[in-house]
């Protein structure tokens, strides 16, 4: 739509509000699915708390999908512990660096004394234990409340800014259609 002259006389006025009603609304749906992407760790209130001597640890890159299928690599964290044999911590969120043998609390979302009891059944499989919180003796490393909270608003931000701009997007279509009725009658 560069060449204004094939644009019909009438509707001339009309091509810039009807191409910030299109850029308004695809901006409100990257938003939305940048909001759908962030994904809420769980609540606080529903981890569980284990005390377990991590004996080794991990520090790798893994391939993570994001929105819109994109693909990137993410320094994962982990580690492993003899008490849990065939186990292996995956720290989530950060990349954290430990002297092993340490002995931690760890926030965990799943109970890990039942998979301890298959673990017996099926020796090869190894599972993975999710770690969204981290805390010493003395204070709390990684707060899952706090990353909680962090994401949480990050979603609410992503959420409220599409909300605009889709409500944004819709006043400049209604403005579009109104001055294509008064031009039309």
């Amino acid at each position: 739509m560069t060449n204004l002259e094939q644009i019909p006389e009438p509707l001339r006025p009309l091509w810039r509000p009807f191409l910030t009603t299109v850029a308004l609304f695809v901006v409100s749906m990257m938003c939305f699915s940048s909001a759908h992407d962030i994904r809420l760790p769980p609540a606080p209130a529903d981890l569980k708390v284990f005390r377990v001597t991590l004996d080794t640890e991990d520090h790798s890159f893994r391939s993570v999908v994001g929105g819109n299928r994109k693909s990137s690599y993410v320094l994962i964290s982990s580690a492993t512990s003899k008490e849990w044999p065939g186990f292996i911590f995956v720290i989530s969120g950060t990349s954290f660096s430990i002297e092993p043998p340490v002995t931690l609390d760890l926030y965990v979302d799943k109970d890990v004394e039942k998979p301890a009891v298959s673990r017996k059944q099926r020796p090869e499989y190894l599972r993975e234990v999710r770690v969204y919180g981290i805390a010493t003796d003395d204070r709390i490393v990684l707060d899952p409340a706090k990353v909680y909270q962090t994401r949480l608003k990050e979603k609410k931000r992503q959420t409220l800014f599409a909300g605009i701009s889709l409500m944004l997007a819709v006043f400049t279509g209604a403005f579009v259609v109104w001055r294509a009725r008064m031009i039309f009658r």
